[in-house]
């Protein structure tokens, strides 16, 4: 698994060549080659770098990530791959065990050089990132291109994908009806009364990454309530629960109902959490 990690960041790193040429290259579905075929062969599902596939999606949606897009493209995927090191290193559970067994005496070695790679390219081992822009500069955008790359890693390995592996989310019923997603205050039980229930608990263990839109209708003291329910959910030595969070939003939109200093977010009055 770590050298197929370190093959998807092959790859020029300088955003100006990500798309170099990418007009004359033929537009098609095949993941292996890059070009139709006639022949209906088997698909072979080969591990993505992240360059192959944002120019994939490039081709096949006419959608180019700009430079600072494809900046959150890569910190989104890399903190996915070292999530996915990190399980390795728990040597107690059956990845790391058998990542250990396999690798011998190099095993701290190799994982210390991917970890530092993953570092490299922008990785965390808990993303808590903030995507901001005016409505139609790509926030989404950036988003879903990295959660092309990941699922189409995971099929390659044949790691487990669900819907909840890429948690969208919204503050408002109105945005999160344009995505099929839920209210944050729904998905993350933030009204309900009491300690959560087991069931609650293991509805979030596929999550890797949970995304929040409209977050500048957020206020101040809802945050905090996310914080304690994630920590409750995860661990509750880290903020939300070590949960890795894109906060996505505009705070120059409308802010929350009847607020406050006190319950802003960007507000200094606020817990700035």
């Amino acid at each position: 698994m770590l050298k197929l990690i370190s093959g998807a960041l092959v790859g020029d790193t300088k955003y100006d060549s990500v798309y170099e040429d990418i007009d004359d290259e033929c537009e098609t579905d095949n993941p292996k080659t890059g070009c139709s075929q006639q022949n209906s062969s088997p698909v072979e599902h080969k591990v993505p770098t992240l360059c192959e596939v944002a120019r994939k999606v490039a081709k096949q949606q006419k959608t180019i990530l700009d430079e600072k897009q494809y900046i959150a493209y890569e910190i989104i995927a890399c903190t996915f791959l070292l999530g996915l090191v990190c399980d390795g290193i728990d040597t107690s559970t059956d990845l790391g065990s058998k990542l250990q067994e396999a690798l011998g005496s190099s095993y701290e070695s190799e994982m210390a050089e991917i970890i530092n790679k993953l570092e490299a390219r922008g990785g965390h081992e808990q993303l808590l990132m903030f995507l901001t822009g005016l409505a139609g500069s790509g926030k989404s955008t950036a988003v879903t291109v990295a959660q092309q790359f990941c699922f189409e890693f995971c099929l390659a390995l044949g790691i487990m994908w669900s819907n909840m592996t890429f948690f969208f989310t919204a503050y408002t019923g109105a945005a999160a009806l344009l995505f099929g997603g839920k209210t944050i205050c729904s998905a993350a039980f933030l009204n309900k009364k009491g300690a959560l229930s087991e069931d609650d608990k293991r509805a979030w263990q596929d999550v890797r990454l949970l995304i929040i839109d409209e977050v500048s209708f957020m206020d101040d003291n809802e945050l905090r309530k996310l914080d304690r329910r994630l920590k409750e959910i995860g661990d509750r030595t880290k903020p939300f629960g070590g949960f890795s969070i894109i906060f996505a939003g505009d705070f120059r939109q409308l802010e929350p109902t009847g607020s406050k200093d006190a319950s802003l977010l960007f507000s200094s009055s606020s817990s700035c959490h």
